[in-house]
C-alpha cells in the first residue's frame, strides 16, 4: 500500500497498516481510517509533495463528476414531484417559487460541469494549471450538488426526509464527498493562492 504526506511517499507491507472502521454520514459508503507504521520510503521532500498535489488532482476530479451526477438526479426528482403534488388546486410546480428554485439550481450545475471538464483535460495533458483546475471543479461541483439538493428538498418539503424518497440519500453522500481528496475550503484556499500569485504576476509585469 502507498501512503502520501507533504514529506515523503511510503509503501507499506499488510503487517504494518492497522485498518480502522469509521461511521459515515453516507450509509452507502464504508470508510475507515488507514494508520501506517515505518514502510519504505520511495521519494521524500519536494517530489513527494508534487506527487501528493497531483494524486489530489487526479482523485478530486471523479469526486466532481460524481457530485454533478448528483446535482443532476436531485434536481430531476425535484422536477418530476411537483408536476403531480397539488397545492390550490393545481400542480405545485405551476407556482413560479418552485420553478425559480429548481432553475437556480440547474443553473449552478450548468456553470459546474465545463469546470469538471476543463479539469479533465488538464490532468489527461499534464498541463501545470491541473491542480487549480481539479479544485475549480470539485468545488464547482460541490456547489452546485449542495444547492441541488437544499432546492430539492425544499421542493419535497417534509417527505424529502422520508425513506420514501431517495432524496436524502443523495444528499448524505454529497455532504460525505466534500471530505474526499480535499473538502470545500482545502479547494478554496489553492484557488484564492493561484489568484493572488496570477495577481501579482501582473503586478509585477506592468512595473517594467
Amino acid at each position: 500500500m502507498l501512503v502520501c504526506d507533504d514529506q515523503s511517499l511510503r509503501i507499506l507491507n499488510i503487517d504494518e497498516i492497522n485498518n480502522i472502521s469509521q461511521m459515515s454520514i453516507d450509509p452507502g459508503r464504508k470508510i475507515s481510517s488507514i494508520i501506517g507504521r515505518n514502510g519504505q520510503i520511495l521519494v521524500n521532500g519536494n517530489m513527494a509533495t508534487r506527487m501528493q498535489n497531483d494524486v489530489e488532482a487526479t482523485g478530486a476530479c471523479p469526486v466532481a463528476t460524481e457530485l454533478c451526477g448528483l446535482a443532476d438526479r436531485m434536481i430531476s426528482l425535484a422536477t418530476k414531484y411537483p408536476k403531480t403534488r397539488e397545492q390550490f388546486g393545481q400542480p405545485s410546480g405551476a407556482f413560479q417559487a418552485v420553478k425559480h428554485l429548481l432553475a437556480n439550481a440547474k443553473t449552478k450545475l450548468e456553470f459546474a460541469r465545463p469546470a469538471v471538464f476543463r479539469a479533465g483535460a488538464a490532468i489527461e495533458t499534464d498541463l501545470a494549471t491541473s491542480e487549480v483546475a481539479a479544485s475549480h471543479a470539485k468545488l464547482a461541483a460541490y456547489d452546485a450538488a449542495v444547492l441541488a439538493g437544499e432546492n430539492a428538498i425544499q421542493v419535497f418539503g417534509a417527505m424529502g426526509y422520508t425513506f420514501e424518497v431517495d432524496l436524502h440519500f443523495f444528499m448524505k453522500r454529497v455532504w460525505a464527498l466534500n471530505g474526499l481528496w480535499g473538502d470545500r475550503n482545502y479547494h478554496l484556499a489553492r484557488i484564492d493562492k493561484a489568484k493572488f500569485e496570477c495577481s501579482i504576476t501582473l503586478s509585477l509585469g506592468k512595473s517594467f
